[in-house]
């Protein structure tokens, strides 16, 4: 028995041609399946309500970063204020202590002296 050797070609001996085309396929799959991914996007991030609550969280910050630096304002006026009250304070006490050692010199001189009368 003699075995039939075959012949081994790199390509195929009939080509392989395609006669209809792929490409409408592809585009409408393409379009389908972006259309599916965008609707359930939509569905599942509730129709965008997550980009407005974004939205209103940047405002927010942006209000509280002006509100801090309104607070940060006043608190520097009214440690300004402490500060102004602190030494009119300590002025006070310094004129009192002397308006007393004052009252004092008069006591004894008037003491000295006496009453006079006008």
């Amino acid at each position: 028995m003699k075995k039939k050797i075959r012949a081994h070609y790199l390509v195929r001996k009939k080509p392989h041609i395609q006669t209809r085309a792929n490409w409408p396929n592809y585009i409408f799959f393409s379009a389908l399946f972006l259309i599916i991914g965008v609707s359930t996007t939509y569905y599942l991030l509730d129709g965008g309500k997550y980009a407005k609550i974004y939205a209103q969280l940047i405002d927010l910050q942006n209000v509280n970063y002006e509100q801090n630096n309104e607070n940060l304002k006043i608190k520097l006026e009214i440690d300004k204020n402490d500060i102004s009250m602190q030494k009119l304070s300590e002025q006070n006490k310094e004129l009192n202590e002397e308006n007393n050692k004052l009252k004092e010199d008069v006591l004894f001189y008037e003491k000295m002296l006496g009453k006079r009368r006008k």
